[in-house]
């Protein structure tokens, strides 16, 4: 029986979600977040505090997802990452019963916007203001199976680099990295709210003073399927990647019995699963491969579980032979900022 690492009572092989909404919301409350503990300022937890009771809260609201539906479609947006925080938004009020103050909330300087709070939350328990900063992200570790690994030098005297490519966790588009992604909410979006700009954003929208952040930073990692896997970030407390990424001219056909389809947004939000009666498409290996030829593409590999319904075993990213020769060192300030700007 396909578990997909999880234990055979895990709520994703007991149960078949009827919403997608409600399996991409019990994801992002089931998953381990990539960073579960913050090396920085004290007052930044990594971690949520779920209630015991979500599992059946969550079976409830996929019987009944009007009011999940209603709120999502209140901002509706086919990026990823505004989906992703639609959905936060929602488990803070119905899962956790907090209040959302503001979301968004732009920081302006003479016109010129310096970044956003994304959530600014009152917490009834704890009466505490808590400024919440998330994201979803999808990196694949750097070097890949050509690279000579014996030949790890190191050009510059603080990144060790493979193949003439700086070693690294790199997404889809490369432009996006672990570790200037840790760095920019590090050193400016963490502490933006405590900045002189940020304090004057607040008393102008006669909005409380922020007492603490929260920090949730979510998604995969995908390791080379034969390549030694690069460190990560001391941040990132998360197990060895499970999950794979090859080149396109890797990538081979699945055998009918295990059937290898694409994963479309928003389902990149997973496991994914499908109904009892799904029927493999034999082109859709031939459809992989080509499409893989122009941009990454998220495979999953399909188990059906003894429930008769259809599971995520794995899941790999494909990637164009080109996607490696795009890998470059992103500038300390430059790239990072400029990708934070656009949201997946």
């Amino acid at each position: 029986m396909c578990t997909y690492g999880y234990s055979p009572d895990s709520l994703f092989v007991r149960h078949r979600f009827r919403t997608p909404a409600v399996r991409h919301l019990a994801w992002l409350v089931r998953s381990e977040p990539l960073l579960t503990h913050y090396q920085g300022k004290d007052n930044v937890s990594g971690a949520t505090a779920w209630p015991g009771s979500v599992d059946e809260t969550l079976l409830e609201l996929d019987r009944n997802p009007e009011a999940l539906l209603a709120h999502l479609q209140s901002r509706p947006s086919r990026r990823l990452g505004l989906y992703f925080e639609q959905l936060y938004g929602f488990a803070l009020t119905a899962l956790l019963g907090q209040r959302i103050l503001a979301q968004n909330l732009p920081i302006r300087v003479g016109g010129r916007t310096l970044g956003e709070l994304d959530f600014l939350v009152a917490d009834p328990a704890t009466g505490r203001i808590v400024h919440h900063e998330i994201a979803v992200k999808y990196y694949m570790g750097w070097p890949d199976l050509n690279a000579d690994v014996n030949s790890v030098n190191r050009d510059r005297a603080e990144e060790p680099r493979v193949d003439g490519k700086p070693l690294g966790w790199y997404g889809p588009d490369t432009r996006d990295q672990l570790s200037a992604k840790l760095r920019r909410l590090r050193e400016h979006q963490l502490p933006l709210w405590r900045s002189e700009a940020g304090r004057a954003c607040l008393r102008s929208e006669g909005l409380p003073e922020i007492e603490t952040s929260h920090l949730g930073l979510y998604g995969y990692l995908f390791r080379h399927y034969q390549a030694t896997t690069p460190p990560l970030p001391d941040e990132i407390t998360i197990p060895a990647p499970e999950h794979t990424w090859r080149k396109a001219d890797e990538f081979q056909c699945s055998a009918a019995d295990t059937p290898r389809i694409r994963i479309r947004k928003p389902d990149w939000l997973g496991p994914l699963q499908l109904a009892d009666d799904f029927r493999p498409d034999p082109s859709e290996p031939g459809a992989i491969a080509e499409e893989s030829q122009q941009r990454p593409v998220l495979v999953a590999t399909m188990d059906r579980t003894e429930q008769g319904f259809w599971l995520e075993r794995a899941r790999e990213f494909v990637v164009p032979n080109s996607w490696c020769r795009t890998i470059r060192t992103p500038e300390p300030d430059g790239a990072a900022r400029t990708y934070h700007q656009s949201r997946p």
